[in-house]
């Protein structure tokens, strides 16, 4: 293969590669990625994934209790059946008749999202190492632009005769398959690519808006179990609010955790949700970027680099050896 032939194809390695890095925006996706996995990072915790269990279990022991002891116990204390209390507490506490009949389906995509999230954890570990654990994924495009930027100096340099650019270019080519290699890019690239897909769902206009319909809900039924059930229960058994407070602890312990461990159980679920809304945008941007296919992209490169620096290295030593044997046949017919 002509040297002049080889040189281009090593600049055309150098150009796929500078068309990888601005075709795909990667220095804009590696900076959002960048933001999104500093903010999503702590969500991925064991501690995070057991809290999102937890509050899925209490809504459920709330329902539970609801269903199987408030009526009961109410209307025994009240001395009313328990079709007359039911009416009597949709009418008084609809946004608590509101919560009792959601608490399953909100329970259900807490329970969902904590099941989606552990499922994640290795591959989102594996994509926050890109390219290492102490490195900045900004590292990536710059160096799949620098080497691009070599690749298509030597390529051209490589036309002219010499050994020394070949074996330069053949050094190159080593460090783009060697870099991606030793740090495992391929399969990193494959994890991010896997988890991008993966929580589509999370980052959904339609999940953000569920979501927050869900706090309302929530924050409506708290609001109203603090300041409507215990008042209004005291009132209808004709005692204190304080020995009506110790009435619920007594009888509906979920209740009693509930008005106690809501604000701050809310108060998560809202920042985790405004957390994800602001973070769509970033989301997007990085869910466009083919990572696996720009891995194998930079390994294919470095291979052709290796591969074609070598066929250049052989050519010239071709060319000496075609250039003696002239010199040689000169000197024989001189003599």
């Amino acid at each position: 293969m002509p040297r002049r032939t080889v040189g281009a194809i090593v600049s055309l390695v150098g150009v796929t590669f500078l068309v990888v890095v601005l075709g795909n925006g990667l220095f804009g996706a590696s900076s959002a990625w960048e933001d999104l996995s500093d903010d999503v990072r702590p969500g991925y915790t064991d501690e995070a994934i057991a809290g999102l269990r937890a509050d899925a279990q209490q809504l459920r022991a709330l329902t539970n209790e609801f269903g199987n002891s408030v009526l009961p116990t109410l209307a025994q204390a009240l001395g009313i059946s328990e079709a007359e209390l039911t009416t009597r507490f949709l009418g008084q506490f609809p946004a608590t008749a509101q919560g009792v009949l959601t608490m399953p389906q909100i329970a259900n995509a807490l329970d969902d999202r904590a099941q989606l999230l552990e499922e994640q954890q290795a591959n989102f570990r594996s994509a926050d190492a890109i390219p290492t654990a102490s490195r900045s994924s900004i590292a990536v495009p710059w160096f799949i632009t620098i080497t691009g930027i070599l690749a298509i100096i030597g390529g051209l340099m490589m036309m002219q005769p010499g050994r020394a650019v070949p074996a330069l270019v053949g050094v190159l080519g080593v460090i783009m398959l060697a870099v991606p290699l030793v740090t495992s890019l391929p399969q990193k690239a494959a994890d991010a690519d896997a988890l991008n897909e993966a929580v589509v769902p999370i980052f959904s206009n339609v999940s953000i808006d569920a979501t927050a319909g869900s706090i309302t809900t929530l924050r409506a039924m708290a609001v109203e179990l603090e300041q409507g059930l215990v008042p209004g229960l005291a009132q209808q058994l004709g005692i204190t609010a304080e020995q009506a407070g110790q009435f619920v602890q007594t009888n509906f312990p979920a209740i009693a955790a509930a008005l106690t461990e809501t604000p701050q159980t809310l108060a998560r679920l809202e920042a985790a949700n405004e957390l994800v809304a602001a973070n769509t945008g970033e989301f997007a941007e990085v869910r466009e970027v083919p990572n696996r296919m720009i891995a194998w992209t930079v390994v294919i490169g470095g291979i052709a680099t290796i591969l074609l620096a070598s066929i250049a290295l052989m050519t010239n030593e071709a060319a000496v050896a075609r250039a003696e044997n002239r010199r040689a046949r000169r000197m024989q017919r001189a003599a």
